[in-house]
């Protein structure tokens, strides 16, 4: 079995006499703990802790719904725009007259066309 090999006096006495420093560059006397990273300011908003932030935007709404007692949420994205009742009405209207005198194929879509404005049109105020 091998034995255990000691440090060398200099690496102990490097050991000992290391000085801790806080992001200032300031040493921290002996017995006196480091701040914690999450209140340095410097490094919060710096580029090493972006990821941080980035999990923040993630956790606080959750947090947030948690204190309010938010269990189901549903999230719209984009912007809709939906129109008047009158211009589906128009559009309805329209599609009616042109399928009049379409082919087959196109009744077939202007058929789903209609539908479709029926459905919007119910969405419309």
């Amino acid at each position: 079995m091998a034995a255990k090999q000691q440090p060398s006096r200099s690496a102990k006495a490097k050991h000992v006499t290391a000085k801790t420093t806080d992001i200032s560059g300031e040493a921290i006397p002996h017995g006196k703990r480091a701040p914690k990273a999450y209140g340095n300011r410097e490094f919060m908003f710096g580029k090493d802790a972006r990821i941080l932030r980035v999990m923040a935007e993630y956790l606080h709404p959750e947090h947030q719904f948690k204190r309010h007692s938010i269990h189901n949420t549903i999230i719209f994205f984009g912007s809709a725009r939906i129109k008047s009742r009158e211009q589906y009405d128009k559009l309805i209207d329209d599609l009616s007259e042109r399928r009049a005198t379409a082919t087959k194929e196109e009744r077939i879509a202007l058929r789903a066309a209609i539908a479709d404005a029926r459905r919007q049109r119910s969405m419309a105020q």
